[in-house]
């Protein structure tokens, strides 16, 4: 399943605002503080938190809810933030029905769509926003099934070329990002993409 969390900053709280294999009576009054759980960790800290095993109480002490946990079938998940301006929107959970090692691949793809969401968030108008959590998050969800099924990267990085432009709007994408392993930027574009005069940074 997966959920979309709002972060209201005022009350320092998180909700979900709209989530896919969820009952709505499930979750009806579940709320999160700034620093309470998985993803209440997240939004305090703004950094991703890959949990393998959310039965576990001593990967994850911090759970909220691990009755809920049962109930739902959530074995692994993964909370990204949302950021904009550097300061947390909310939180996007994916979760798996059993425990699950994701992959520092599966991990940065996600990362890069999350980017893509906030970005879309910020220059969406309000009343836009809230209809189309739904669609983002059936992209995203539909994007971790594909790049769990060990796909190559090649066709990895262009499913995540795509579900970039239909998140964002744009007529045309192209990902630049940085391994562990390297010190480079390293790029990747659409097969269609003319970027032989693209302007490489230092």
């Amino acid at each position: 399943n997966c959920s979309l969390m709002a972060f209201d900053k005022d009350r320092s709280t998180l909700k979900i605002i709209e989530a896919i294999g969820i009952k709505a009576e499930d979750v009806a009054h579940f709320e999160l503080r700034s620093g309470e759980g998985v993803a209440g960790g997240v939004a305090q800290t703004g950094r991703t938190r890959v949990v393998r095993d959310v039965t576990d109480e001593i990967e994850c002490p911090e759970f909220a809810d691990r009755q809920l946990a049962l109930k739902l079938n959530i074995g692994s998940m993964i909370s990204l933030p949302l950021l904009i301006s550097e300061k947390v929107i909310g939180v996007i959970n994916l979760c798996l029905g059993k425990a699950h090692e994701f992959t520092t691949s599966e991990v940065n793809m996600l990362e890069i769509l999350a980017t893509q969401a906030s970005i879309a968030l910020q220059n969406m108008p309000l009343y836009h926003s809230i209809e189309r959590h739904h669609d983002h998050l059936e992209i995203i969800q539909h994007l971790i099934r594909e790049v769990g099924s060990h796909l190559d990267s090649e066709i990895a990085f262009e499913k995540i070329l795509a579900a970039a432009v239909n998140i964002t709007g744009c007529d045309k994408t192209y990902l630049v990002y940085k391994t562990q392993s390297k010190e480079s930027w390293e790029f990747k574009f659409p097969r269609a993409f003319p970027h032989n005069n693209v302007k490489m940074p230092d």
